[in-house]
């Protein structure tokens, strides 16, 4: 039986929900939040949190979807019009990645870069050019494991996790930028202060280092933020926040609490695995009911 997102936005794109949703969109931009993007027959699947995934496949005709219908925008551009220079698109969409794993730049950038896409990729400074894995995905595979006694740790692309910095300067030659996602991944509401103003001004630092200029744009590990949090981004230099708050960002968003919609399999992809382009434009339009908004199915 077909599962209630997919019913539901099958039915919305055919009255007309979504197409009416999307015309009548002023003066806003939707933020997309991916994290990894992994082959059909990719083992680490198997391990990794499916809220965290979108299959190659499907991301590819999101892509064609994007570049065809709607107006992809820099994170530059973007916050250019955030701060009143000039208008921004109808439809227009900012695709941004979060952590800096490999397969942003095996599976992800061939893609954009074909279709003229550009990207915006927030990095866990600490992690790149390491084979070092980050402990959410340690720890979400340690619980897969546990039911699983022939279950074998993930590496990724060609035998490494992470992006490397190599890759982040072909990237950024094909109109991709670049964001901090502080220096270890660190849930920065649970820790002391000095520890968290160690985290963002470190992968500040690296980013100045690597890429000649620190960057100006922030995403909160895990989505997680408070006062005391968004005080301590500003004070170490950040003048843009994205949270994982699902929303569409407006000039009269919060500067340190941008929203985003968060992409993967489980809100844009049919029970047969297949793209589901329903799915996909009632995600973006934001019409489907709330409840339904992040089941993962």
């Amino acid at each position: 039986m077909m599962n209630t997102r997919y019913m539901l936005s099958n039915i919305l794109e055919c009255i007309g929900a979504n197409a009416a949703a999307l015309a009548a969109r002023r003066e806003s931009l939707a933020v997309l939040c991916y994290h990894r993007v992994l082959d059909a027959g990719d083992p680490i699947r198997a391990r990794a949190h499916p809220a965290l995934f979108t299959s190659t496949h499907i991301f590819e005709r999101q892509m064609e979807l994007l570049a065809d219908q709607f107006h992809p925008v820099m994170l530059s551009e973007a916050i250019c019009w955030i701060e009143g220079y000039g208008d921004i698109p109808r439809r227009a969409v900012l695709v941004t990645f979060d952590d800096g794993w490999s397969d942003t730049y095996a599976n992800a950038f061939p893609v954009m870069n074909r279709l003229g896409v550009p990207g915006a990729v927030f990095l866990a400074t600490g992690f790149i050019g390491t084979p070092e894995r980050q402990w959410a995905d340690i720890a979400y595979e340690s619980i897969v494991a546990r039911g699983d006694a022939h279950a074998a740790s993930s590496t990724s692309v060609n035998g490494t996790p992470n992006l490397t910095w190599p890759q982040i300067d072909e990237m950024a030659r094909h109109g991709f930028e670049f964001g901090s996602h502080t220096r270890t991944h660190l849930i920065l509401p649970h820790e002391p202060t000095q520890d968290i103003l160690r985290e963002l001004l470190l992968s500040a630092g690296d980013m100045k280092v690597r890429l000649g200029s620190r960057p100006s744009a922030f995403v909160y590990p895990d989505g997680q933020f408070d006062e005391r949090t968004m005080r301590l981004v500003r004070d170490a230099g950040y003048q843009y926040a994205f949270t994982c708050n699902e929303g569409l960002a407006t000039r009269r968003s919060p500067r340190l609490a941008l929203p985003r919609l968060s992409i993967h399999d489980g809100v844009t992809a049919s029970r047969s695995g297949d793209f589901s382009r329903a799915m996909f434009l009632t995600h973006l339009a934001g019409t489907i009911p709330w409840r339904y908004r992040r089941r993962v199915t």
